[in-house]
């Protein structure tokens, strides 16, 4: 699904920032809000941190955009490892573990609507 059809989708407005936000997001993979708004500011020099914070955050309860740690991604459907140095976020993919939620909705009080799994260690370069 192209971007423009998904902002649709999930109840939103199509703006060139939002749209902007996403591109940059995929193309710098795992990029901070800093890292996002410095590449904005390359196209719209008058966009505002708190613009981009604001179009974060209606991403993100939309489900548009997703966060590891301080860092934003537009899949869901793998997990992450982290290096607790310098930050570095690396995909990988892996079976789903949504049967976790089964089993925790069996054994706890709690009706669980999602998971998320992020494995946090030292990076290849960190690690020397």
């Amino acid at each position: 699904m192209d971007r423009q059809t998904h902002l649709l989708n999930s109840g939103l407005r199509i703006t060139g920032i939002r749209l902007s936000i996403l591109d940059t997001i995929e193309r710098l993979d795992h990029p901070t809000s800093k890292e996002i708004f410095e590449e904005l500011r390359k196209n719209y020099k008058s966009v505002s941190l708190a613009t981009v914070y604001y179009n974060l955050k209606i991403l993100l309860e939309k489900k548009v955009v997703f966060r590891i740690s301080d860092r934003y991604d537009l899949h869901d459907d793998h997990y992450h490892t982290i290096c607790k140095i310098c930050g570095n976020v690396e995909d990988f993919n892996y079976p789903s573990l949504g049967f976790l939620v089964e089993i925790a909705n069996e054994i706890t009080s709690f009706n669980v609507e999602e998971h998320e799994l992020k494995l946090v260690g030292l990076c290849k370069e960190c690690c020397t």
